[in-house]
């Protein structure tokens, strides 16, 4: 339904379509197009995308995807993959931006002193909360810790889950919070945690980069594009006592936590301020009508 707002732009001009999430809404477009330039934002790691081939429904997807004439991706280091499935597609990296007018911390970040020290983990999709679990398991004897999770219903149901539904005490499950009391959790919160199974881009990893929040994320080739070098912790992939490791040294270390906070925060306007891809995508724009 969400496409077919699209179908009276398929008129056969030499116009731009853009498809911004096309893993959700592409279906149709090599049906309807003609001489229109179809540009595609992918979202999806290649691991995702080779899942994704298995799956019937989405063969208008990747269909689509073959009659592109401009491919974009969001993480330098995931350009090969798509290089070698689409190699006569033209490819793109542009980041996924960040509003750091808009997330920017209204106090300088300052490390826990001597209360409790809440660790906060955002979102849904490819999070590793399995990992997380196990990570609040083992630091389950350590005073003054607090987790605090901010997803959807289903995903905090599936935390629940994890626990038996005995949700520790230092555990907070939340959902629905609005702009404003989200961006105030950042700014709250002694340090980011988010383990994940896989990334290309993410928008908490984001949020808390250009909010300052120092930050522990699972080490993948996204994180490490996103996050850069000497802003975060990085851990291996599945390691819960590695995790609570990365966490209890980050505590004890308030000059590298205030270290990535500065960091985190000058990389966000750098590299993934909106005006920037904005600008970008201005340039691929202005290469396909040429």
């Amino acid at each position: 339904m969400s496409e077919q707002k699209l179908r009276p732009y398929f008129t056969g001009d030499n116009r731009t379509i853009h498809y911004f999430f096309p893993e959700n809404t592409l279906r149709k477009a090599a049906d309807w197009k003609t001489r229109e330039r179809l540009v595609l934002t992918l979202h999806q790691p290649p691991d995702e995308m080779e899942a994704m081939r298995k799956n019937p429904h989405l063969d208008g997807f990747f269909r689509g995807v073959a009659c592109a004439d401009q491919i974009v991706v969001q993480a330098q280091s995931q350009q090969p993959y798509f290089q070698e499935h689409y190699p006569d597609i033209p490819l793109a990296c542009i980041p996924l931006g960040v509003a750091t007018g808009h997330y920017k911390r209204k106090t300088p970040y300052r490390p826990p002193e001597g209360g409790t020290a809440t660790i906060l983990t955002v979102g849904n999709w490819m999070r590793d909360y399995e990992t997380w679990a196990r990570t609040v398991a083992a630091l389950r004897g350590r005073d003054r810790l607090a987790f605090r999770v901010i997803a959807n219903r289903d995903t905090l149901d599936r935390i629940r889950g994890l626990f038996d539904r005995n949700i520790p005490d230092n555990v907070s499950l939340e959902f629905g919070l609005s702009d404003q009391a989200l961006q105030q959790a950042y700014e709250e919160a002694a340090l980011f945690f988010l383990p994940l199974n896989d990334a290309m881009a993410n928008d908490a990893l984001l949020e808390a980069l250009s909010l300052g929040v120092p930050a522990i994320y699972t080490d993948l080739s996204a994180t490490r594009d996103y996050a850069g070098e000497g802003t975060a912790t990085f851990i291996p992939r599945g390691e819960p006592d590695a995790a609570a490791q990365a966490i209890t040294d980050l505590l004890a270390d308030p000059s590298r936590a205030l270290a990535y906070s500065h960091l985190a925060r000058k990389r966000a306007e750098e590299h993934f301020d909106w005006q920037h891809v904005a600008n970008a995508y201005r340039t691929c724009y202005a290469h396909d009508l040429t």
